[in-house]
């Protein structure tokens, strides 16, 4: 017809069953004004204005209809409240069920299939009660709720539906209890435009697109329902809030719950698991409170956060994630607490991209990979956290990532602690860092940390790696790790490593290798089973002000070409040896006390070239032990006291200069040179040695400038062939001999001080056969000099004042050549020959001795020849049982015989003689020797003016000499002495200063040629060719007049 089917009205009442109602132009069956039929177990199909319709006013129960193909909605209820539809097939409708105008009917057990736009609308604020119906295959929506309306849907079953199961909107409040929404094409719930939603204990599952979407600033509340299945995410939040709480999301092919753009809702108690993507995503400035969730099993992580997402997540359980536990980057936030995040197969926590989150008093363990991983450009916090046992590194840090990680304990993981690699620059404070497989913590690959007041200790491997990289390390707390406590290595490697405790490791203390090249200072090194610090492969370090101590291996070594400095550093108490450098390394070694070392307190060999300069060594076995071909060094200022063997000790073919060091209190030597040594020695102080004070044994040895100060047994021992240049050095108070040179020992003894030793000055032996020459002996208890067995000395221009006897030579084998030397003031004889022994004797001076000037016993081949000798107490020259020759010498005022031959067979000629005094001129006792031409002159004047004539003319060249002859119209006979005496080798003329006059001996006759007084040691006056001065005549016995004790000047 032209109207609708059927019509209830004005409060009409009655029954409309089992009637077909098609193609009306109007409604199937309307209903208003109060009426209240009852709608049952009709067909109502192809109506042109709606199958059913309610309006104001209208009331009714509709029951058990088909309705299906009307136009444009299959049931309108507007604005009724009492209204009952039940049980009804709605279907092929463009709107299948629909509440407008505030309607708040019930529709329950109703069938709506196949609609187009929506199975049941509501609109203008409709608050219907919607239970138990079955809503399959619509073209758009399950269920839309708009224009503020609410509505309370309970139970019911929405399926298929293309665009939403469920879609809320335009302000409305919806209520969602124990609904099924599945199998969507796109979405389950859509919530939008300041919309509100309530729901429990719903599921769904299955949908195309996220289960639940909400946005547009629209709230939920969810309690216990189930979100699974889902092709896309799980619930989607954009800009919106509310909370979710005791919900399980799981198995969705996406992420379980996605909260975005400035959402903040509060995801409580949910249990979120088995998600494809994540369990939780947070992004776009959202900001969710997520707490007490069980996040697990998911599939990447069990919650991301990135793009300025900042969720404040707590006392969450996120375990047994496929991938990442949490998972931070592209500029994500968030704060992390509480949480207990364990048996991830990835990281518990990653952090990339700029990200920067709080991570704070979780328990991140028993992951299969790294406990926390920072990278790319990341950052954060992470403090009081507890990492431990995870399958890989505890905290790894790479790619410029900046994180600040403080206060957390990380042990016992099956890798690294913490790994800081490829330009990162993290901060590391106050952590502790324990017992975990491999190094502790490992820095690497231009990462730039810092790292600070960390308690890293009990590592199955190192304690801490830097490697090729850098940053700053400061107060750290570094102990008993099983490997090195600290290892540094790499051409890139230059941290600063400062004010650390490193102690009780298995290893070394700090390794420091292939080329790196750091600042180490101010740290404390103890007791570890290894080196307190090993420096090799070309590394170069500054290690500075450091204690390094009690270490079993050594205190510190540097190897293999490194150089370095290693400066103001106290090392002592380590075994084995303080300081090494060996194998080529260069290193400056300055300022640094070594001490109570149970080995050499610092050795350097093998081809070593270190610069030694100011440090104090006391206390060690050896002070400084320098070893092995190639090896070099100069030791500068350096003092080496208290040792229990020697101060140093150069062998094996070293090269070493030794250089104003102060050497003294040393159980054995103080400086020892051997095995091919080759040492220069140079204005050290060397006293108080227990043996010797300098000992040369098979090397090359150079000294000058030293003092050599109360050796206990020489000053300094020359053997086994060693070669010395001995020059300017001051040997005194020694309590054996001042210098001992035996064992075919050969070189220079030059201007050297012996004085107040108490055996002898110097003693030569074993077929050695040095030069030694302008020394001075000075108050020497033993003799000045002694030659034995078989020594082959050139004794040349020395001084001799004070002690037994000024020199002795004894043995068949002993041949001596002894020129220009002044001996004088001994308690015995001048010089003394014994046992046989053989000497040339030019030129000398021997004079105030209170025993003879010159005394040879049984069996000595001696030549004396132009010497002087005078103010000899008992007498000048004594030959007993000797053979030799006694040839133009000068006597004069001896006190006993000048000349005394017993039982001798030795020549005696052309001696001049003063017989002024009261002594025989020659005793002769039986001498087989021939004796004559010995010319004696009794007055004083004449004495001189011969003597002095004879001196001059000794100095002249032979065609000079024949000149003064024929000027002097005098014959003389080959038997007159010709002055033959002088020292062919050594320049004359020398001009002393007033020291050097009183050292000699105010009490010196005149006769020896150029009236000659040798400077002291280090000061010796310019020399000049030509002819002497001619002295003026001393008083009669002048010499006798000078006290015995003059001599002494150094």
């Amino acid at each position: 017809g032209a109207g609708s089917g059927l019509v209830f009205t004005d409060g009409a009442t009655g029954i409309a069953s089992q009637n077909t109602i098609q193609g009306a132009k109007g409604c199937g069956v309307e209903i208003r004004k109060e009426a209240d039929p009852r709608v049952l177990d009709n067909i109502i199909t192809e109506c042109k204005a709606g199958g059913i319709v309610v309006s104001v006013g209208g009331m009714g129960l509709i029951s058990e209809n088909q309705v299906c193909k009307n136009h444009p909605q299959g049931v309108l209820l507007s604005g009724c409240t009492e209204v009952t539809v039940i049980k009804n097939r709605i279907m092929d409708e463009q709107w299948g069920l629909v509440f407008n105008n505030g309607a708040r009917c019930v529709a329950r057990e109703n069938l709506l299939e196949r609609c187009n736009k929506a199975a049941i609308m509501l609109t203008d604020n409709a608050d219907p009660e919607v239970a138990n119906n079955t809503i399959e295959d619509t073209q758009h929506y399950g269920v839309l709720v708009q224009a503020q309306s609410k509505g309370t849907f309970t139970e019911n079953d929405i399926a298929c539906s293309r665009a939403a199961g469920v879609r809320i909107i335009g302000e409305s409040q919806t209520v969602l209890i124990g609904n099924v929404v599945r199998d969507g094409k796109r979405l389950g719930c859509l919530v939008e435009e300041h919309s509100q939603v309530t729901m429990s204990k719903n599921q769904l599952y299955q949908n195309g697109e996220a289960a639940l979407r909400l946005t547009g600033q629209s709230r939920v509340t969810a309690e216990a329902d189930l979100v699974y299945g889902g092709f896309g995410d799980g619930i989607e939040m954009l800009n919106s809030s509310g909370t979710l709480s005791g919900l399980e999301v799981h198995r969705n092919a996406k992420s379980g719950v996605v909260v975005s753009e400035g959402s903040d809702p509060e995801i409580v108690n949910c249990d979120v698991h088995d998600n494809s993507i994540s369990g939780i995503v947070v992004l776009k400035g959202a900001h969710p409170h997520v707490h007490d969730c069980d996040l697990h099993n998911n599939e990447l992580s069990e919650l991301a956060c990135k793009e300025e997402g900042d969720p404040l997540v707590e006392d969450c359980q996120v375990h047994h994630g496929k991938r990442t536990g949490i998972a931070v980057y592209t500029n994500g936030r968030g704060r992390f607490f509480k949480n207990d995040i364990y048996s991830n197969c990835g990281p518990g926590v990653r952090v990339s991209a700029n990200a920067h989150p709080e991570v704070k008093d979780n328990t991140i363990r028993h992951g299969l990979d790294t406990g926390v991983h920072v990278f790319d450009h990341g950052k954060g916090v992470f403090e009081r956290n507890k990492i431990f046992k995870n399958g890989g590194d505890g905290v790894r840090v790479r790619s410029l990532a900046e994180p600040t990680i403080v206060n957390n304990e990380i042990e016992d993981g099956h890798a690294k602690g913490v790994f800081i690699s490829d330009q990162a620059k993290a901060v590391l404070e106050r952590n502790h860092i324990r017992r975990n497989a491999q190094a502790n913590v490992q820095v690497s690959n231009k990462a730039k940390p810092r790292i600070f007041h960390n308690h890293i200790s009990d590592g199955q491997a190192e304690g801490l790696v830097i490697s090729n990289a850098s940053g700053d390390y400061q107060y750290n707390d570094v102990k008993g790790n099983a490997g090195d406590a600290w290892r540094i290595e790499g051409k890139f490697s230059d941290p600063k490593v400062a004010s650390n405790q490193i102690h009780d490791g298995k290893g070394d203390g700090l390794h420091i290798t292939t080329e790196a090249y750091p600042e180490v200072k101010t740290n404390k090194i103890s007791a570890h089973a290894g080196l307190g610090v090993f420096v090799e492969a070309k590394a170069n370090p500054v290690v500075e002000n450091n204690e390094i101590t009690e270490n079993q291996s050594g205190g510190l070594r540097v190897a293999f070409e490194s150089t370095g400095h290693v400066r103001e550093n106290q090392i002592h108490n380590n075994r084995t040896f303080g300081l090494t450098a060996d194998t080529n390394s260069v290193p400056v070694v300055v300022r640094n006390k070594i001490n109570n070392c149970q080995g050499p307190g610092m050795i350097i060999k093998s081809g070593a070239r270190p610069q030694v300069e100011h440090n104090e060594i006391t206390a060690c076995t050896v002070g400084v032990r320098l070893s092995d071909p190639g090896t070099e060094a100069r030791v500068f200022k350096t003092s080496c006291s208290g040792t229990t063997e020697t101060g140093m000790h150069i062998t094996h073919k070293a090269r070493v200069r030794v250089e104003e060091c102060h050497l003294h209190d040393h159980s054995s030597e103080g400086l020892r040179v051997d095995k091919g040594g080759t040492a220069e020695i140079i204005k050290n102080k060397i006293r108080l040695c227990k043996n010797d004070g300098i000992v040369s044994d098979q090397a090359d040895l150079t000294m000058r400038d030293n003092t050599i100060e109360a050796s206990g047994k020489c000053g300094v021992r020359l053997t086994f062939g060693t070669h010395a240049t001995i020059t300017r050095n001051y040997i005194v108070d020694g309590h054996g001999k001042g210098v001992m040179i035996s064992s075919r020992s050969t070189g220079t003894l030059l201007q050297n001080i012996l004085e107040n030793n108490k055996l002898l000055g110097v003693e030569v032996s074993g077929e050695s056969d040095p030069l030694i020459e302008d020394n001075r002996f000075l108050k020497n208890l033993g003799p000045s000099l002694s030659v034995s067995e078989g020594g082959k000395p050139r004794i040349v221009g020395n001084h001799c004042s004070g002690g037994q006897n000024g020199m002795e030579f004894k043995g068949g084998r002993t041949n001596a050549i002894v020129t220009g030397n002044f001996v004088t003031n001994t308690k015995g004889s001048g010089l003394v020959f014994a046992d046989g022994s053989k000497a040339a004797v030019d030129d000398n001076d021997i004079a105030n001795n209170m025993g003879h000037g010159v005394r040879m016993g049984p069996g000595c081949a001696v030549t004396l020849r132009g010497n002087r000798i005078y103010s000899n107490d008992a007498g000048g020259i004594h030959s007993q049982e000797a053979e030799g020759q006694v040839l133009e010498n000068f006597l004069f005022d001896n006190s006993g015989a000048h000349i005394q031959l017993d039982e001798s067979d030795t020549k005696v000629s052309g001696n001049l003689i003063n017989t002024a005094s009261e002594s025989e001129g020659i005793q002769n006792n039986n001498n087989k020797g021939e004796v004559d031409s010995n010319p004696m002159i009794a007055d004083r004047t004449d004495f001189v003016k011969k003597m002095n004539r004879l001196l001059i003319l000794g100095h002249m060249d032979p065609e000079e000499r024949d000149e003064a002859k024929v000027e002097d119209g005098k014959k003389r006979s080959t038997n007159t002495p010709t002055g033959r005496g002088r020292v062919p080798t050594k320049p004359q003329g020398q001009k002393p200063d007033a020291k050097a006059g009183e050292a000699a001996g105010k009490g010196r006759a005149p006769g020896r040629r150029n009236s000659v007084t040798r400077a002291p040691a280090g000061r010796r006056g310019s020399q000049s060719k030509g002819k002497a001065a001619n002295p003026k005549p001393p008083a009669k016995g002048a010499p006798k007049s000078a006290p015995r004790n003059q001599g002494k000047g150094k």
